[in-house]
């Protein structure tokens, strides 16, 4: 994630008012943060010593294999990448170099060094003449890296930098993925092309030598791989795995074939040298596993087969190991060295978190998010104090639909049909379900609930008194022809006011995306009765592509955005404002300081595509508090404390969540306190537990979250929030392993720094740092 911390005018607004959004704190984790299996698309290399698996599932991530624990990939750029398909990584004998093309900044491709633990080094990079690639691929020959994209070559230094000019040596447009491959000496460099496969020799200085084509097959289910002197080229054809013997000076061999399977079709075939054979991996005929077959010398006939559970299955040959990758049962992704087929989950992420509602009471904020990862999803709730103390727990297996509002005292969430009032302990109890229509949105009147639904594509309302006890559900007056989506509510302590999306029928050949075009809204008194004669209209015959409405204190405010302004309204009664002239979504509103705030998402023309902006209504300035490709579920909420809570989910790049989604807050207050400086730790060791002591940093402290790593891997978080008064953790000591332990301080300003990394002393049963 980008944040930045400037203020910029806003393009057209009515008034000007004296008071002025207060600063924002930094960003930080208000959620704790699990870790277990996640999904992805494997791909492995070596150093030669090791296995490494490169996976993607959103971000490319990297995992040196063969570690006691489980080791937490970590990103190798902050960008998101498709799949396998658009990035490479090779050896080049101290380090890998990565290239990968951007998933939103599309063409675009960045590299990136990972030294030999898997831990990505220094910056990501552009490497001169391959700014705009889609495909990269590349062979390390023990003094340079020959890159291809397209149909262009650059020799590379082991760094990445540009060793001799780009050479295009094919003009044509090519069908697919390149292939290159070194036999420590020369380069041999397939393309396929709509003609079939064309065959380009390189010598150790990338310049070209010989091209000829090597079949007249069209196709890209290829592969390519040398025995460090010879290059073996396959490809899939039909039913038919070929195999053709590449001489060093490019002169073609004999072809055979390797396998045949009647009636049906091979795919994606992979190929390795292991010191004296070949093996080969490759879609099984039926499309349900992958075939792991080794050959002999010269690729004429197998002479052992295996098959693992998923079709998209990936092999590296370490030495004379070979080691096999591929999807398992549940999505994470398993490995195993041959000749075991069965495997172990290799694939470790911080579990993946979705904002999903908030709700603030006299004393605490209540917020919501869903959690996914390990193989299971769960819905967590988590409350965090006046004084910014943090707890959490699970309460629900999964919802779609989920709203939360608070009485001054409690809350209650709404799972789908399911309300679940919580107290400020986070204790739950399960309400009646809600049968007759799809609840939305809630807000309490001081007396009652009332939620805010659909039902036979119609608004409707009913009251839930504390008790759990739900009224029959009102219809509002409703007169559009259309579907109505999105209904909230709001109250001003006595009555509501509800506003609803109306999606009129729209024909998927006169456009295909259909959003509303409509926003309408009414005032109901204590007993969900009309006020207003007929609903009042807010758009009509525009894009709508988000609302939402609040009550200021005085007044009901209404905002929404449209195909070309964020607006709100009061009430219905005064001039609509244009708060910004760019199209913009996910429109927020909350009460703050006797003023409302609002915060919007707008795209941009590069990367990052999307920036998010918080204001209050009435003032000339907007903050950014975000920038990333990736939406954010942004929301805003009254602290009791008085400040303003601005939260989202999304990815996270850095120490301790390594690329993935998690719930975020910063603050904004003019009291903000200085960001606390590293607590001093000690580290005791008694028999084979560790007890990690630190002591509080002189500024404020909301708490404290410790982190540890073991065999120098990554850094992991305890799933654990030490309030201010707790400055020690326990942890048994692994066996055969070596760990430290760190830990850092919070306040509403943000994360504090790191204290010294300790680790136990094999002289000494304690130590200080």
């Amino acid at each position: 994630m980008k944040c930045g911390r400037r203020v910029l005018p806003l393009l057209f607004i009515t008034a000007t008012l004296g008071a002025q959004l207060p600063p924002i704190g930094q960003p930080f984790a208000l959620t704790n943060t699990r870790y277990g299996t996640t999904g992805g698309t494997p791909a492995l290399r070596t150093n030669g010593r090791d296995a490494f698996l490169f996976w993607t599932g959103t971000k490319l991530r990297v995992t040196r294999l063969g570690q006691p624990d489980s080791t937490v990939g970590r990103p190798v750029f902050d960008f998101d990448v498709i799949d396998r398909q658009y990035f490479d990584a090779v050896w080049t004998g101290s380090h890998f170099l990565a290239a990968a093309t951007h998933r939103v900044d599309f063409y675009r491709m960045s590299a990136r060094l990972v030294d030999a633990s898997g831990a990505p080094a220094g910056d990501a990079f552009s490497i001169e003449g391959a700014e705009h690639a889609l495909w990269p691929r590349m062979a390390f020959n023990g003094r340079n890296v020959l890159l291809i994209i397209d149909g262009t070559s650059i020799l590379l230094t082991p760094d990445g930098v540009q060793a001799a000019p780009p050479v295009v040596f094919e003009r044509r447009i090519t069908q697919g993925p390149p292939l290159v491959a070194s036999n420590g000496n020369g380069f041999a460099v397939v393309i396929p092309m709509s003609s079939g496969p064309v065959l380009s020799m390189f010598d150790a200085e990338g310049r070209l030598l010989s091209q000829r084509n090597l079949s007249d097959v069209f196709g890209g289910r290829i592969a390519l791989a040398s025995d460090g002197n010879r290059f073996l080229f396959a490809e899939a054809v039909d039913n038919v795995i070929r195999t053709t013997l590449i001489a060093a000076d490019g002169s073609i061999g004999t072809t055979s074939t390797l396998e045949v399977a009647p009636s049906t079709f091979f795919f994606a075939p992979e190929v390795v040298w292991n010191g004296s054979r070949w093996v080969f991996a490759y879609r099984d005929p039926n499309g349900r596993g992958t075939i792991v077959a080794e050959a002999d010398a010269d690729a004429r006939f197998i002479t052992s087969r295996r098959t693992v559970e998923s079709p998209e299955g990936t092999i590296v040959a370490v030495g004379p190991r070979v080691v096999v990758s591929w999807i398992g049962i549940g999505g994470s992704i398993r490995a195993a060295e041959l000749p075991a087929v069965n495997g172990e989950p290799v694939s470790f992420a911080a579990t993946s978190q979705l904002l999903l509602a908030t709700a603030t009471s006299s004393d605490a904020m209540l917020v919501v998010w869903s959690d996914t990862g390990g193989g299971r999803s769960a819905i967590r709730a988590g409350i965090r104090t006046r004084d910014g103390r943090w707890r959490e727990r699970e309460i629900a297996s999964s919802a779609v639909r989920v709203s939360a509002a608070s009485d001054g005292r409690d809350f209650l969430v709404v799972l789908d049909d399911l309300p679940v009032a919580i107290d400020s302990e986070l204790r739950t109890t399960t309400g009646t379900r809600i049968t007759a229509f799809f609840a939305e949105s809630i807000a309490w009147n001081g007396r009652n609930y009332a939620i805010a639904g659909m039902k036979d594509n119609a608004p409707v309302v009913a009251l839930l008194s504390p008790g759990g006890s739900i009224s029959d559900p009102v219809v509002l007056p409703y007169s559009a022809n259309g579907t109505v989506l999105r209904p909230r509510i709001a109250s001003n302590g006595a009555g509501f006011f509800v506003i609803w999306a109306v999606l009129q029928t729209c024909s998927p050949f006169a456009e295909p995306i259909c959003f509303p075009d409509g926003l309408a809204g009414i005032h109901l008194d204590a007993n969900l009765s009309p006020i207003d004669a007929s609903p009042l209209t807010f758009v009509n015959g525009q894009n709508l592509y988000s609302a939402d409405v609040t009550w200021s204190g005085t007044e009901y405010v209404v905002a929404w955005s449209t195909g070309n302004v964020v607006a709100s309204r009061l009430d219905g009664a005064g001039a609509t404002s244009i708060i910004s002239s760019s199209s913009g979504f996910n429109v927020r509103l909350a009460p703050f300081a006797g003023r409302v705030a609002i915060s919007w998402t707008t795209s941009r023309y590069s990367s990052p595509i999307l920036e998010s902006r918080v204001a209050l209504l009435g003032d000339s300035t907007s903050a950014i508090v975000y920038q990333d490709d990736n939406s954010p579920f942004l929301q805003l909420a009254p602290l009791p404390g008085g400040e303003l809570a601005i939260l989202y989910s999304t990815a996270q790049n850095a120490v301790p969540l390594y690329g993935t989604n998690h719930v975020m807050m910063e603050i904004a207050s003019f009291g903000l306190p200085p960001l606390p400086d590293a607590p001093r730790t000690s580290l005791k060791q008694d028999g084979n537990t560790l007890i990690l002591g630190w002591s509080p940093p002189p500024q404020r402290v909301n708490g404290y979250r410790v982190e540890t790593r073991v065999n120098n891997g990554a850094w992991t978080e305890v799933d654990q929030w030490f309030d201010p008064e707790q400055r020690t953790y326990s942890t048994a000591l692994p066996a055969g392993s070596s760990i430290e332990l760190r830990v850092r301080a919070w306040n509403d300003a943000g994360a504090g720094a790191y204290s010294q990394p300790a680790a136990p002393s094999t002289r000494t049963r304690s130590a200080r740092h």
